[in-house]
C-alpha cells in the first residue's frame, strides 16, 4: 500500500517538475509565460491522463482543485499564457465576461461587421417589412435561407438593433 502511494507521489512530482520546466518563472509579481506547446489563445499541458489548460493546472498546484461547479480560473493579468498562480483567481463565467468588458476586450460587432452573418442590411430591412405584413417567420426564413430563430431575433431586435 505504501509503495503504491510512493509511486503515485513520485509520478506526480515528476509531472509537476515537467510542468514547471515549461514556464518562464520570474518575479512573483510578473507574468510567468508558458514556453511550450500552445494552441490558439491558450496554453495546454498533458497531465498524463488528459490535456488540460496550463493556467488551470498551475492554479490547482497552488490552491487545489478548481472544479467547483460553475467556476472558472480567471487571469487577473489578462495574459492567457500566464501561469503565475498569483495572477489567477477563481470565479464564475459571468465574472470572466465582466472582466472582458471592463478591460476593453469585448467586441460588439453589428450587422455586416460580423464575419459569420448570413444576411445584409438590405435583407434585414426587407425581412422587417415582411414581418409588418404578418408573414409567418418560417416562410420568411425559408425565403432568405436562414433559421426561423434568426427571423425571430430580427423581429424582437435581439440582432440588427442598429437598423
Amino acid at each position: 500500500m505504501l509503495s503504491t502511494f510512493l509511486l503515485r507521489w513520485v509520478g506526480l512530482s515528476r509531472m509537476c517538475d515537467r510542468f514547471w520546466s515549461k514556464i518562464s518563472v520570474q518575479d512573483p509579481n510578473n507574468c510567468w509565460p508558458w514556453a511550450a506547446r500552445a494552441s490558439g489563445r491558450y496554453a495546454y499541458f498533458n497531465n498524463g491522463e488528459k490535456t488540460v489548460l496550463a493556467h488551470i493546472f498551475a492554479y490547482e498546484q497552488k490552491y487545489g482543485k478548481s472544479s467547483a461547479k460553475g467556476r472558472v480560473v480567471r487571469h487577473k493579468c489578462d495574459n492567457t499564457f500566464c501561469c503565475n498562480p498569483n495572477h489567477l483567481v477563481l470565479g464564475t463565467h459571468q465574472d470572466n465576461m465582466n472582466d472582458k468588458i471592463e478591460r476593453g476586450r469585448a467586441r460588439n460587432l453589428k450587422g455586416e461587421e460580423c464575419s459569420w452573418r448570413k444576411l445584409n442590411a438590405d435583407q434585414v430591412i426587407e425581412i422587417r417589412a415582411l414581418l409588418k405584413q404578418k408573414i409567418y417567420h418560417k416562410d420568411i426564413a425559408k425565403k432568405f435561407g436562414v433559421d426561423t430563430v434568426t427571423v425571430t431575433d430580427i423581429n424582437l431586435k435581439r440582432t440588427w438593433k442598429h437598423l
